[in-house]
């Protein structure tokens, strides 16, 4: 039972934090913290996931305000993410997360002509270590842990096409060891249907070799999943991101930074005690970003979550 209620649980969440590029163009693609939303796995199990992702900017904003984007810019990101996590003990447990990125940017001229800049390959590899404060169990149903982890920087930012260096926001990578803090609550409510979570991250970038800095950034998000019936989980959640201005060699960038608000409702297919799917989908409530990008306007998901229990 403790097995079925901790994976239940675990599925009933899925996270894409997002990784920052210059310009605010493509800022949407990167699911580089994927274990982000989720709590600890028990003693010796594993877990497995797989999502893609997929998001288009078609829409631009200065400050809280739709404008007409006077460069014509349209952007779809694709991210395909693998993560693997392992129970050390029953208070700790290790997250690796990889992903696979393709970002597409069309800039519209006035005259019918269009210029399409592409960049693909792998992104950063993030770590995760989680710690639980209060263990999940049936008696209490809730849940606190804190995590410390990094993002390695082994995915590509220098690449190129038709020999011109793609900008920052079309990279793969970002080129920057960043260290992550992370704090996770749950409260359950069985034997009724519905329960609640939250979950918050903070980045702190370095510089890259190239001199760029990402913005630190603040991720948050609150919700609560109700099982409506076998074998469906329906989830209604409210996601926030806040992050500063980019910086290159000590210069703050325009265009860089704001505030992000989103809803998104996901529904869960629990196939078993062990396999679960889920779509989910992310609306836009309310930007507040630095001069003028480019903003989601809509994004779509699909994952796979499969634990192994020893």
């Amino acid at each position: 039972m403790r097995n079925t209620l901790a994976f239940l649980i675990a599925a009933s969440t899925l996270f894409w934090a997002k990784q920052l590029a210059a310009q605010g163009c493509c800022t949407a693609g990167s699911p580089s913290l994927g274990s982000l939303q989720t709590g600890l796995l028990q003693n010796h199990q594993l877990g497995f996931s797989t999502a893609y992702e997929f998001t288009k900017l078609t829409t631009a904003y200065q400050g809280s305000q739709k404008i007409r984007d006077p460069l014509g810019r349209e952007a779809d990101v694709g991210n395909l993410s693998l993560e693997f996590g392992y129970g050390l003990s029953d208070r700790f447990s290790l997250h690796l997360v990889g992903n696979y990125s393709n970002r597409r940017r069309e800039i519209n001229f006035d005259n019918g002509g269009s210029f399409v800049s592409q960049g693909r390959g792998f992104g950063d590899l993030v770590a995760l270590l989680k710690f639980g404060v209060w263990q999940l169990n049936l008696a209490n149903q809730r849940e606190l842990a804190i995590g410390v982890g990094v993002k390695a920087p082994t995915g590509q930012f220098r690449l190129r096409e038709n020999g011109v260096r793609l900008s920052y926001d079309l990279q793969p990578g970002t080129g920057s060891w960043d260290a992550l803090l992370w704090l996770y609550a749950f409260k359950g409510f069985l034997p009724r249907r519905f329960n609640f979570f939250g979950n918050a991250t903070l980045r702190f970038p370095t510089e890259n070799p190239d001199g760029y800095k990402i913005g630190r950034e603040l991720s948050y998000f609150v919700g609560s999943s109700y099982r409506c019936c076998n074998p469906l989980d329906v989830l209604l959640q409210i996601r926030g991101r806040h992050t500063r201005g980019d910086h290159f060699q000590g210069f703050e960038l325009p265009s860089t930074g704001g505030t992000w608000l989103f809803f998104v409702p996901a529904v869960n297919v629990n196939l078993n005690n062990q396999l679960a799917l889920q779509v989910q989908y992310q609306q836009p409530l309310y930007f507040d970003v630095n001069g003028q990008q480019m903003a989601q306007d809509r994004t779509l998901a699909l994952a796979a979550f499969y634990n192994i229990g020893f």
